[in-house]
């Protein structure tokens, strides 16, 4: 009966070791899992101080971002830096704005992401424009009205179409901004 009673025992601790392994591998896996968890639901508190309190956002951001990094998570990388530039762009901070932008245009350009080289230079575009420098704005814009085309990406292409009708409104030449607002509002409408 011993003899029993050790083979059981044995065999007992030998499932229990196993189920250890398993419970440490998956436990990587989990924690993968929580941190990416975890940057989505920042991503998600952040955006909700989006305009009332875009300043309570950024460090909401910046944890997101350092822990994107940690993992690797290029994508969702650029997304947070281009989130954060956009925050930037509410509080008036266009320079450092532009810098971000520019950073996520670089990341987003690396991986091939198109939506993201669209909405960076979407991004860039209206800090050209904010900082009077029309010729610069109108060249962006152009360039995500390019990849909105390749794209096919309707929503996106008449944000553009519209912000670049702002910008050439602005430059006094109303013909043209017209044009490009008329088309904004068609492709809207389709």
């Amino acid at each position: 009966m011993s003899y029993s009673l050790c083979l059981l025992f044995l065999l007992v601790i030998s499932i229990s070791l196993s189920a250890n392994k398993q419970a440490e591998n998956k436990g990587g896996n989990l924690q993968m899992l929580s941190d990416s968890s975890i940057i989505k639901n920042l991503i998600h508190k952040s955006n909700q101080f989006s305009y009332n309190s875009p300043d309570s956002a950024l460090p909401l951001l910046q944890e997101a971002l350092l822990l994107s990094r940690k993992n690797n998570y290029i994508s969702i990388e650029a997304d947070i830096v281009s989130k954060y530039g956009g925050k930037l762009y509410i509080l008036g901070e266009y320079d450092k704005a532009l810098d971000y932008f520019q950073e996520a245009l670089k990341i987003y350009e690396n991986i091939n992401n198109k939506k993201g080289i669209a909405v960076g230079f979407n991004n860039i575009g209206m800090i050209y424009n904010i900082q009077d420098r029309k010729e610069m704005a109108i060249a962006y814009h152009k360039k995500s009205i390019s990849y909105c085309y390749e794209m096919n990406d309707s929503i996106l292409l008449s944000i553009n179409l519209f912000n670049l009708g702002i910008t050439y409104w602005q430059t006094g030449i109303y013909d043209t901004a017209i044009i490009y607002a008329n088309n904004a509002i068609t492709i809207n409408r389709l």
